[in-house]
């Protein structure tokens, strides 16, 4: 595989050139746009990987070029989120992966893999008018081959118009699986989220459908509801089990139709939105325990996916450590000790008790302290949030 890296940040250049995999061949490390459409072979597979900071020429200029050029490859974007906007992405020439800064050495090595599978698609001077294809952002860390397989679920499914329920132990990363599908779909519409725990009763009905002036006691003006807000993109409901079997039933004509009524209304609105929900268990076993019902599940179940728990890839602790020690600005290393504890814990609490965990050690141990040691109580304080 032939790659070239265009920043004038030598910090970074060293660091990416130290990341990339041995069988990596460089076609140049250059430090302008000018000088990269001078290196960049035009009918030739490569992997350019661009950084907002050039000498000459903006990242956006670059991006332009090569599609115009028709250069066959892959792009990596590297973009400072907070200084990214929507209007700026070149929203997207073919196969390009977003890779937000700073990042760890994992999502690095995500992102180059993402590029090089989508590496025989070409370059297309068309998909920078239009909204096409959408970015690949590197939420989901982990080299495993369970969380590869999660992640082409995604790719998958964010092609198409389904229904998509997710599935899984809590702190297993369902919601950053939800996201990766909304910013994959096209055309990328409004994302509207809602935990179903949260809805009770009449609240449940209106805040789904949203009420006419006078629909009840207070109701002093009409109100859209989250169904009207999704329309030309994706409602996605957490913990969907907890929506009152009333609503369930409501939600059927919904999801049939698209058709709704606000609640104190007689007039049919219509609403064209992409459905996903979240649980922590399957919607088979819910079904069964009578908290989803069945015709209401055939509607959910267009596409499942399930999030693997932590510890059926510990392989990928090591990865999520640095990952978030590079996150937290704090590369001091663990004990043994430590890393034997943490390769060993059976983490009921998933990937989000592991952070809980390494933040809590970090904090106690101190900035004077040289390494990272751990305690046993760090663990069970962890594994009761």
């Amino acid at each position: 595989m032939k790659y070239l890296l265009v920043t004038s940040d030598t910090h970074l250049r060293t660091r990416i050139n130290k990341l990339l995999p041995h069988a990596c061949r460089t076609i140049g490390n250059v430090d302008d746009a000018i000088a990269a459409m001078e290196k960049a072979p035009k009918n030739e597979h490569m992997v350019v990987i661009i950084d907002e900071k050039l000498k000459k020429g903006t990242q956006m200029e670059l991006l332009h070029a090569l599609a115009a050029r028709k250069t066959a490859g892959s792009i990596i974007q590297l973009f400072s989120p907070e200084e990214h906007h929507q209007e700026q992405n070149p929203a997207l020439l073919g196969s390009v992966v977003l890779l937000a800064k700073p990042f760890c050495d994992s999502e690095f090595r995500t992102a180059m893999r993402m590029a090089e599978s989508d590496g025989r698609l070409r370059i297309h001077e068309s998909d920078i008018a239009q909204e096409a294809q959408p970015a690949y952002h590197t939420n989901l860390i982990g080299s495993s081959f369970r969380m590869q397989e999660v992640r082409e679920k995604i790719r998958i499914v964010s092609a198409e118009n389904c229904p998509v329920h997710i599935y899984g132990e809590t702190g297993t990363g369902k919601e950053l699986a939800v996201r990766m599908i909304h910013e994959l779909s096209v055309p990328n519409g409004p994302f509207v989220a809602e935990n179903c725990s949260l809805l009770e009763g009449p609240l449940a009905e209106t805040t789904l459908f949203g009420h006419e002036k006078g629909a009840y006691t207070g109701a002093d003006k009409d109100r859209d509801g989250l169904v009207s807000r999704a329309n030309g993109g994706i409602l996605f409901l957490d913990e969907v089990e907890t929506l009152p079997l009333s609503t369930q039933a409501k939600m059927l004509r919904l999801l049939e139709s698209g058709e709704y009524s606000p609640l104190g209304s007689s007039e049919t609105k219509r609403s064209s939105f992409r459905l996903l929900t979240a649980s922590n268990e399957s919607l088979e076993a819910m079904e069964q325990e009578n908290r989803v019902r069945k015709d209401f599940r055939f509607r959910l179940s267009g596409y499942p996916i399930f999030m693997p728990p932590l510890r059926e890839h510990p392989e990928d602790i090591p990865e999520l450590i640095a990952c978030f020690q590079h996150r937290m600005h704090d590369a001091r290393p663990f004990t043994d000790e430590s890393l034997r504890l943490l390769l060993q814990f059976d983490w009921p609490g998933n990937v989000r008790q592991l952070f809980s965990v390494i933040n809590r050690g970090r904090i106690r141990c101190g900035r004077t302290a040289s390494e990272i040691a751990l305690r046993e109580s760090d663990f069970l304080l962890g594994s009761e949030t």
